[in-house]
C-alpha cells in the first residue's frame, strides 16, 4: 500500500525583523529622518524604518514587526542581510531545528544572489542584475574597450531561488514642496572606495565611472546645465579630485547628511545621475519615487526598473561625453514636454515604496506557494 503524505503547512504570516538598535520604536521615526547622524550606525537605523513602515502601512496581524528574540508559530521572518552579517541575531535560537517546530521560516533580503546554509532559504535582491566584476570582485576589476561582451553582461539571479522586491521609501517621507523644472542635475555622492580607487587606479571600473561622469557634466556644464553633488565627512579626496572639476557645485556635511535633508537634496534637481553599480538602489528608487528621471550607464543599470527616455536616460561608457551629453539633453526635453515627473512618481510609489511593500511581498509569497492566504 502507497504511503501517503500529508502536505507540509505553509506560513500565515509575516513577520519584518528589526534588531531594537535599530528600531524605530527605540528612536522614534522624527529622530531616525531629521537627526540621522546623532544615532549609532544610521545607516542600519534607516533600513529598519523602511521595514517599520511597510509593516505599519500594511496593518493587521498578517505583516508586523518582530525583534528577533524569539520565533512564532506559522511566520516568515524576514531579515535584512546587514542584521545577519553583522550577527545582530542569535544563532543558538535561528536553527532549523527551532524553525521546522514552529513551522516557520527564514528569508534573508540581501543585495545580491547569496548563498545560504541549507535553513536559510530563499534570498531578494532590490536589483535583478548586477555587474558580473563588480559583485564577485570589486577590489580587481579592469576596465578594458576590447571586452565589451565580458563586461556588459548582468548577473542574473536565479529566479526560482530568489524574489525581487524593491523597497525605497515612504511617500510620506517625501518632500512636500513642488520644485519647478531647472536645468539642473544632481551627480550621485561618490563612496569612499570609488575616491580612494580612482585617485590610485585610473583602469579600475569606478575610476572609469567617475570620471567619465564628470566629464559628461562638464559638456552639460558648458550647455548651461547646473552641476550639483554632495559629500559627507572630513571631504579630503573628493575636493581633492574636485580641483579639476571647478563646475560642480557642492553640498558638504561634516557627517550623516539628515535623511530628510537627502530626499529633499534630490527633489531640487529633476535629474539624478547614477554613475556607479547600485546595491540595493535605494537612491535610485527614491529619486523615481520624487518623479525625478536617472542618468544611468547601460552597463550598470538595473534592466528591469529603467527604460530608455521614459525614466531614464541611458547613456554608455563607450560613448563620448559628449554624445551622452546629447542623449541627456535630449531626456530633458521629454521630461519637460511630456510633464515626466508625476508619472514617474506615480508609478514608482506602486513599484518601490514602503506602502506597497507588504502587498507585494505577500502577493509574489502566495504565487510562490510560500505564504498561505489570509
Amino acid at each position: 500500500m502507497k504511503e501517503t503524505r500529508l502536505p507540509i503547512p505553509v506560513p500565515r504570516y509575516l513577520k519584518l525583523v528589526v534588531p531594537p538598535p535599530f528600531s524605530v520604536d527605540t528612536h522614534g521615526i522624527e529622530k531616525i529622518l531629521s537627526a540621522t547622524g546623532t544615532l549609532y550606525e544610521p545607516f542600519l537605523c534607516i533600513l529598519g524604518a523602511r521595514f517599520w513602515h511597510a509593516a505599519h502601512s500594511f496593518g493587521g496581524p498578517r505583516v508586523t514587526i518582530a525583534d528577533g528574540a524569539s520565533i512564532d508559530e506559522d511566520s516568515i521572518y524576514l531579515v535584512r542581510d546587514f542584521f545577519w552579517m553583522y550577527n545582530m541575531l542569535d544563532n543558538s535560537l535561528w536553527t532549523e531545528e527551532n524553525l521546522r517546530r514552529k513551522n516557520s521560516k527564514i528569508l534573508l533580503f540581501s543585495a545580491h544572489a547569496l548563498k545560504h546554509d541549507d535553513w536559510l532559504r530563499g534570498g531578494f535582491s532590490a536589483l535583478r542584475s548586477q555587474s558580473v566584476d563588480s559583485v564577485k570582485d570589486a577590489d580587481n576589476v579592469v576596465f578594458r574597450k576590447g571586452k565589451f561582451f565580458e563586461y556588459g553582461v548582468g548577473e542574473v539571479i536565479n529566479e526560482l531561488n530568489n524574489i525581487v522586491v524593491p523597497i525605497a521609501c515612504a511617500k510620506e517621507w517625501l518632500p512636500a514642496k513642488q520644485y519647478r523644472w531647472t536645468n539642473s542635475i544632481l551627480l550621485d555622492e561618490p563612496h569612499p572606495v570609488t575616491l580612494a580607487v580612482a585617485l590610485r587606479n585610473l583602469n579600475h571600473i569606478y575610476s572609469i565611472e567617475y570620471l567619465h561622469a564628470l566629464e559628461v557634466c562638464r559638456v552639460l556644464s558648458e550647455r548651461g546645465w547646473n552641476i550639483v553633488s554632495f559629500c559627507r565627512g572630513n571631504g579630503v579626496e573628493y575636493f581633492d579630485v574636485m580641483k579639476d572639476y571647478s563646475f560642480v557645485r557642492t553640498i558638504h556635511h561634516g557627517s550623516w547628511i539628515p535623511f530628510r535633508k537627502i530626499l529633499d537634496i534630490y527633489a531640487r534637481t529633476p535629474l539624478f545621475f547614477s554613475f556607479f553599480s547600485e546595491s540595493y538602489g535605494f537612491p535610485i528608487y527614491e529619486n523615481l519615487q520624487i518623479g525625478n528621471g536617472i542618468i544611468k550607464y547601460s552597463e550598470n543599470a538595473d534592466a528591469n526598473a529603467l527604460r530608455q527616455m521614459q525614466n531614464a536616460a541611458l547613456i554608455s561608457l563607450y560613448m563620448s561625453p559628449e554624445r551622452c551629453a546629447d542623449i541627456i539633453c535630449d531626456y530633458g526635453e521629454l521630461y519637460k514636454r511630456y510633464a515626466l515627473r508625476g508619472k514617474i512618481a506615480s508609478e514608482s510609489h506602486e513599484k518601490f515604496s514602503t506602502n506597497t511593500f507588504a502587498s507585494r511581498l505577500i502577493d509574489i509569497f502566495q504565487r510562490r506557494k510560500l505564504l498561505s492566504p489570509a
